[in-house]
């Protein structure tokens, strides 16, 4: 009587390969590759264990650089990547320079042919937003999300990531010089964004001018030369903002204006208040919901790995 087992090699692998994209249940490691030792063999000769990748921790980072080191390319082909450096955890108490360091050498190591959904998370920096430089091309990429720091091109470079769609740059604290011209910035990153998500801590004036700017000219369908000085990708059709100010701070009639609207806006601005997840903690602050924000971080990141919109 035949069996699951009968079936040949590439029946098998793309069986596993579909079990293994749903990344909202347990990763296929623990579900098939124990079963039997051709199911193991299988789904590590083809890549399939590394094809959707979450990895919390500076140590599980580097197991994975042990193992996939020394494979072939095809057998550490990346689809979906996790990365989280997180601050309670006490073997991540490192410093920004070696956490970038440890992303750009998996990026480099893994093949990124055809990834197509990153998501990176650092715990906060409070005195400038760590910049990683993206060491190979990720023409696949239509999904990227940054939680606590901004990636970046190599100058004098083409795009590395032309392809990108959604883009969610989350907790930056402050605004590195790479990123001062904010708008210019997303253009490089993403020339054919249509979604952009930001939360930030008390956005400069500049900032808030683009994003009006850029409002009028989708929203409203102006089509004047000033409307469409906002400088973002003229493929961006909304903007969600969440904006934590400090006391003292300013808070723009922007704001009111953007949030009294009922129609479905090209930009939604909100301001964020201590315990909220998006809140930015200031400099005489702690961060109370660190645990609770990776988790809906992770969370995240298997709903997009599944083809679900990203919230």
């Amino acid at each position: 009587m035949a069996t699951i087992l009968s079936l040949p090699n590439e029946l098998l692998i793309d069986i596993f390969s579909y079990v293994a994209s749903d990344v909202r249940k347990s990763h296929v490691t623990a579900t098939l590759s124990p079963v039997c030792k051709i199911f193991h063999r299988v789904i590590q000769s083809s890549g399939i264990d590394v094809m959707y990748t979450p990895l919390r921790g500076i140590d599980r980072m580097q197991r994975f650089l042990d193992l996939v080191q020394d494979r072939e390319l095809s057998q550490k082909r990346v689809y979906s990547l996790l990365l989280v450096v997180a601050g309670i955890e006490d073997e991540d108490t490192t410093e920004d320079t070696l956490a970038l360091s440890m992303f750009e050498t998996i990026l480099s190591t893994i093949d990124a042919s055809r990834l197509h959904t990153l998501f990176i998370y650092v715990p906060f920096a409070k005195d400038e937003t760590p910049v990683l430089q993206l060491s190979v091309p990720l023409h696949a990429l239509t999904d990227l999300h940054l939680s606590g720091l901004l990636a970046v091109s190599p100058a004098g470079h083409p795009p590395h990531t032309p392809n990108l769609e959604r883009v969610q740059l989350l907790r930056l604290y402050r605004l590195p010089p790479e990123a001062k011209d904010f708008p210019r910035f997303i253009h490089n990153l993403a020339p054919r964004l249509t979604q952009l998500k930001l939360s930030m801590l008390s956005p400069p004036e500049s900032l808030m001018h683009r994003i009006s700017q850029f409002d009028d000219s989708v929203t409203r369908n102006v089509l004047h030369a000033k409307a469409l000085y906002h400088k973002f990708p003229t493929s961006l059709r909304q903007i969600v903002a969440s904006f934590t100010y400090q006391r003292g701070d300013a808070i723009t009639l922007m704001h009111l204006i953007f949030r009294a609207r009922e129609e479905a806006p090209a930009v939604e601005v909100t301001t964020s208040r201590e315990g909220q997840l998006d809140h930015i903690p200031g400099s005489d602050e702690e961060d109370g919901v660190e645990a609770a924000r990776i988790d809906g971080f992770a969370l995240e990141w298997k709903s997009v790995s599944s083809g679900e919109e990203s919230s």
